[in-house]
């Protein structure tokens, strides 16, 4: 059995089934944040999602896509507990959701929730030590730092410390995306704030989305300047004049290093972001263990969806 731990609204991972179902292959599909969604654990038995026993995670497949355990689904944050025991609370929470994750990392997996949210600034000195360019940046909490950074880099842009936000409700959607920080900004900053990422701007002749899987890297160049609503950020799409997208090979000697940082994090699959500067040098972003794919392998027919179920396939007899 493959056991898919993913959102409801994960559109990719029901293109994947369909190709495991083209191959008789059984899997089962677990939404951790479902208010359905429940646990037990005792010395014989321990349950988990839907009746999945302990002797299911020798020998079954766990591949963790997407979602957020939702176990206690609000109750502390609702609830009339003063500020030390909610703090007391959310600890113990944390640590059965530690276990839960051992249980899944001692099995059979293909990506566990440990591992799906990487530090971005960890990754950024991870890329440093593997000899990749990275752009300048700053992580502070004084205007006055920012003061400095802006005067050495002219432009700059700010971004999330963590990943940002990406919330659907209803047909809303909520996202942060990459934004110029302007002089209009910076005065309206107070001296001390909550501290924030600033990072230079690069010029650059295109963008590369990068999807690892089994060894191998499915590449896609992104042509996001000739449009001003994407310059800054593809993810700002212009649907009736959208970007062009094109198969990619990165170089060899950019494989070797990008597999350096995928196996100091553990990772059996990722999308990695880069830009090309205006100058040809590639310049590392960010490494997302859980990022979108479809979107480029559509254009670029790399049948990803089929790659990974393949992938899976495989993966159940491998320990």
């Amino acid at each position: 059995m493959i056991n898919i731990f993913t959102e409801e609204n994960e559109q990719t991972v029901y293109l994947i089934c369909k190709w495991l179902e083209s191959k008789s292959e059984d899997y089962n599909l677990i939404f951790p944040d479902s208010i359905d969604f429940n646990v037990f654990v005792s010395k014989k038995k321990k349950a988990f999602a839907k009746g999945l026993t302990w002797s299911d995670f020798g020998s079954d497949l766990f591949w963790y896509r997407r979602g957020a355990l939702n176990l206690i689904a609000g109750l502390v944050e609702n609830s009339d507990l003063d500020q030390l025991e909610k703090s007391h609370a959310i600890i113990e929470y944390d640590t059965l959701e530690y276990y839960l994750n051992w249980l899944i990392k001692s099995g059979r997996n293909f990506g566990t929730f440990g591992n799906a949210e990487l530090n971005r600034l960890q990754t950024f000195d991870i890329a440093m030590d593997n000899k990749l360019q990275t752009p300048n940046y700053i992580v502070t909490n004084s205007k006055s730092d920012v003061w400095d950074f802006m005067r050495i880099h002219q432009k700059i842009i700010v971004k999330s410390i963590a990943n940002g936000m990406f919330e659907l409700h209803g047909s809303h959607l909520y996202t942060t995306l990459t934004k110029l920080f302007s002089q209009n900004d910076f005065k309206k900053l107070p001296d001390k704030f909550f501290p924030s990422l600033f990072v230079e701007y690069i010029n650059k002749d295109f963008e590369i989305r990068i999807f690892y899987l089994a060894g191998s890297f499915y590449s896609c160049a992104i042509m996001s300047q000739a449009n001003k609503r994407t310059k800054l950020d593809f993810r700002n799409y212009d649907l009736e004049n959208p970007n062009r997208y094109a198969p990619y090979k990165i170089p060899r000697f950019l494989e070797t290093k990008l597999k350096k940082i995928i196996n100091y994090f553990q990772l059996k699959t990722c999308s990695i972001d880069m830009i090309v500067r205006d100058t040809g040098e590639y310049i590392f972003l960010e490494i997302n263990p859980v990022g979108q794919f479809t979107f480029i392998g559509h254009p670029c027919n790399y049948y990803l969806e089929k790659e990974l179920a393949d992938q899976l396939i495989i993966s159940k007899f491998i320990r």
